[in-house]
């Protein structure tokens, strides 16, 4: 018999765990671990990761830091404790029963629409912008936000590898997310938020709102690009997904690379016919008809 899964409970930022605290001791009890083990990952500092390049599917290369084994767990923990507070409904990443796909569904309408990416978000945001965090918003004592800082840090910014990556972004600079959250509810306009993906769809989405959009980025210090308008009847790519006034679609490339995968899956590898399968149930995700591709696909995995 499954285990039912208990249901995610959430609680408000100052029922945090971490919320005002002031004793290295109790840190060390909420990270699971004993001051020894705590000092040593400290001493290693970047030596902590591993370092390596990706270049996904031809595009830019990037690079990725991983935290290893020992440091890893401790992400986990922090991970575990800061997905706990309460999210903003505009946030769909990272989120419990919340999606990429349900980002775009966001969307939907016959409305003008526009999106836009904080450019490099986790090499961008700093020592200082995470120590600011554990500070001012969880009220840390200096010397506890200094040990946790460090252990959340590479290089002096965010890794772009580790399970704590996205939730603490976000929450370095929520602030900056909800004074454009506001300024799109004072402007009737939808907003939703992807990693650092955000997109804004509503009457009043044109230059002049997306100006102040900008404004806001920059007053923070951080970077956009990738900025895209969309008229009310055009097809919008919002997260990897076609939103065509009423209805979701999957992107042509994506169904053309289910097409063709099918046609040679007799010949294909079991990793390509892996990646096909995750192809399948990605676009099954947006529209259920490729629900019955995906069963088939699996079937060569047998």
């Amino acid at each position: 018999m499954s285990r039912r899964r208990t249901p995610q409970k959430y609680y408000a930022l100052h029922q945090c765990a971490l919320y005002k605290l002031r004793s290295k001791g109790r840190l060390c009890t909420l990270l699971q671990t004993k001051p020894e083990f705590l000092k040593s990952l400290l001493a290693h500092g970047d030596s902590n990761y591993l370092t390596f390049t990706i270049r996904p599917n031809g595009r830019k290369a990037r690079d990725v830091q991983h935290p290893k084994n020992n440091l890893e767990k401790v992400h986990a923990r922090l991970f575990d404790l800061l997905r706990r507070i309460e999210p903003p409904d505009y946030l769909h990443s990272g989120i419990k029963k919340r999606s990429y796909v349900t980002n775009a569904k966001s969307h939907v309408g016959s409305v003008s629409s526009a999106k836009i990416d904080i450019k490099s978000f986790y090499p961008s945001t700093t020592y200082r912008h995470i120590r600011q965090f554990y500070i001012r918003t969880l009220e840390c004592s200096p010397d506890v936000a200094t040990i946790l800082t460090k252990l959340s840090t590479v290089d002096d910014h965010v890794p772009t590898g580790s399970c704590l990556s996205q939730i603490l972004t976000f929450y370095c600079h929520k602030e900056m997310f909800d004074k454009i959250y506001q300024l799109a509810v004072e402007n009737d306009v939808r907003m939703t938020c992807y990693v650092d993906d955000l997109t804004f769809s509503g009457d009043a989405v044109n230059s002049a709102f997306m100006f102040e959009v900008k404004k806001i980025i920059h007053h923070r210090g951080l970077k956009y690009h990738k900025e895209c308008t969309f008229n009310a009847t055009d097809p919008k790519l919002v997260t990897g997904v076609i939103v065509k006034q009423e209805q979701i679609l999957v992107p042509n490339k994506l169904q053309l690379a289910i097409s063709h995968g099918i046609e040679n899956i007799s010949s294909a590898s079991p990793d390509e016919i892996r990646s096909l399968a995750g192809k399948c149930n990605a676009a099954a995700q947006i529209e259920p008809r490729f629900l019955s591709l995906a069963r088939y696909v699996r079937k060569f995995l047998t």
